[in-house]
């Protein structure tokens, strides 16, 4: 567990939109930057699934419900390629990453668990049955915490780039 310091306007008028386009994406503390400048990151009740190019540039994304979460979409990928089978685009990268935001008042607890891991890596696993490299799921609670759980699985919040290689 990591602690992040938010650096978005004390006043809600002032604040100016950030969007998740305005950065490039090449480590689980990309995102983090992100969350620190965008305080909406972290009050959202859903997950987002972020579609990065090889450069780490965010072209299109997806969101779950209120829901949905990794142990979630370890149980029912189906919410994940829902956009690949309904909304299939050409443009549409393969390199993921599920931004999930949770708040103490809608879910207790709120930690990273060995039972998100274990989702995480069987989420990868099957993402890449459809060509797809998750590079992380970074967890942010409303008390500015967060979790790498690609940090989790492999000791490093770096992204391998590295197509997804199908199982045979």
């Amino acid at each position: 567990m990591h602690r992040f310091t938010p650096q978005w306007p004390k006043n809600s008028r002032d604040r100016k939109p950030v969007l998740p386009s305005d950065f490039t994406y090449r480590d689980g503390l990309d995102v983090v930057h992100y969350a620190e400048q965008e305080q909406l990151s972290v009050w959202y009740t859903r997950p987002d699934v972020w579609h990065l190019d090889r450069e780490g540039r965010w072209h299109c994304s997806g969101n779950g419900s209120s829901l949905d979460s990794i142990q979630r979409y370890a149980e029912r990928p189906d919410g994940l390629l829902e956009c690949r089978w309904y909304d299939p685009r050409p443009s549409c990268p393969d390199y993921w990453v599920i931004v999930e935001p949770r708040q103490l008042w809608l879910r207790s607890p709120v930690e990273v668990t060995e039972a998100d891991a274990a989702a995480f890596v069987s989420v990868r696993r099957t993402l890449v049955e459809h060509g797809i490299t998750l590079l992380d799921a970074v967890v942010l609670t409303d008390d500015f915490r967060w979790w790498s759980l690609h940090e989790l699985t492999s000791g490093t919040t770096k992204w391998s780039f590295t197509p997804a290689v199908r199982p045979r």
